[in-house]
């Protein structure tokens, strides 16, 4: 088995409110793995929501694959949390451009919500002789 290490790439860091939709780009590294699936990459964020009643779903997309296993419900009102989901390796396009979209589904017109600290983190291959 070759050698890894965790890397990770800072997607956004300050708030972004989702009205409907936010598109983030990074650029995978070309060592990245993705022949293992316990080594699978992980989508890391919080996320809250502003209004009053009701509620949203949240919807992540990969290079329009949708990245979360499910779409998620977000209690409006709600306290913010922080999710993390292993992403479908497939997805990637390593050592290429990747665009993760977070979308807001629902039809409340008084409540949005609301992402900040994005955070991919995935494994990377160790060079020969490092």
């Amino acid at each position: 088995m070759a050698n890894t290490f965790a890397d990770y790439y800072r997607l956004r860091d300050e708030e972004a409110i989702l009205r409907p939709s936010v598109k983030f780009e990074f650029d995978a590294p070309a060592d990245m793995v993705l022949n293992n699936s316990s080594r699978s990459p992980i989508l890391m964020f919080l996320v809250r929501s502003n209004g009053t009643g009701g509620s949203l779903t949240l919807r992540v997309e990969l290079n329009d694959q949708q990245a979360l296993g499910v779409n998620r419900p977000i209690a409006v009102e709600g306290a913010g949390r922080s999710y993390h989901e292993v992403v479908n390796k497939g997805l990637f396009n390593p050592g290429g451009k990747n665009t993760f979209q977070f979308e807001a589904i629902g039809d409340n017109d008084t409540a949005e919500i609301v992402i900040s600290d994005v955070v991919i983190w995935y494994q990377r291959d160790v060079a020969e002789g490092s």
